[in-house]
């Protein structure tokens, strides 16, 4: 029962993805008039992936296929295996060509943004062997792959981001650098690794304050001497 739900649950999923509604991570909606005309394939392809299905889109691939047929939003193929984590699809598609720099057309979400939100770090990996750029911002509100990395505790993924000129001076639209986001979650392997890569202990956000004061307002009274004064 627990298996038929779980499916359910994914086919529910796929299909708000395919109308390019966000489930938590792909934030916005369109209606299946919005969409692009897709190709049986193309949309074969894009179901095949979701489910996990490496044997599908094998077979699929062997076909004339476009391997970056997106939703009109941008929602690509190696986006949605590197967002759930299926990281033999991920290195299928990159070896066939999936461009690992194709984001999201309404924010500019990228394959490496959603891999490293959610911590996959052999999928962040991969995207980074294949080109992926770690700097560009999520256009609404300036986040990257740093940040959303950085705000999960994943420290690998944070290290091998800065490796590949992610900023860790960069900032959000209200101020925020990665070291703030450390200071406020209290990941003290994260805040030393920002700043031997030249965060600023200074940076104020909009509101002025700075990583040391979220670091004492959430009670990480351990971080203080590493942000302070």
């Amino acid at each position: 029962m627990k298996k038929n739900s779980t499916f359910a649950m994914k086919r529910l999923t796929l299909l708000l993805l395919t109308t390019t509604c966000a489930v938590g991570l792909l934030a916005s909606c369109a209606t299946q008039s919005d969409l692009p005309v897709m190709s049986g394939k193309e949309a074969a392809l894009r179901t095949a992936v979701f489910k996990g299905n490496l044997g599908e889109v094998q077979a699929l691939l062997k076909e004339e296929t476009n391997i970056n047929a997106a939703s009109k939003e941008g929602a690509t193929p190696l986006l949605l295996a590197a967002q759930d984590g299926h990281r033999e699809i991920v290195a299928l598609l990159l070896e066939r060509g999936a461009d690992a720099n194709q984001g999201m057309t309404n924010d500019g979400v990228t394959p490496l943004y959603l891999a490293a939100q959610q911590g996959h770090r052999e999928i962040v990996t991969l995207l980074l062997e294949h080109g992926a750029d770690a700097r560009p911002a999520r256009r609404n509100d300036g986040t990257t792959p740093l940040f959303m990395a950085t705000q999960g505790g994943h420290r690998e993924i944070v290290a091998l981001l800065l490796s590949h000129s992610a900023d860790a001076k960069q900032k959000t639209t209200n101020g925020r650098t990665a070291l703030h986001i450390a200071a406020y979650y209290g990941h003290r392997e994260i805040v030393a690794l920002l700043l031997k890569h030249g965060a600023d202990k200074s940076a104020r956000m909009t509101t002025g304050q700075r990583p040391v004061d979220l670091a004492r307002q959430q009670g990480h009274s351990a971080l203080v001497p590493l942000l302070g004064p």
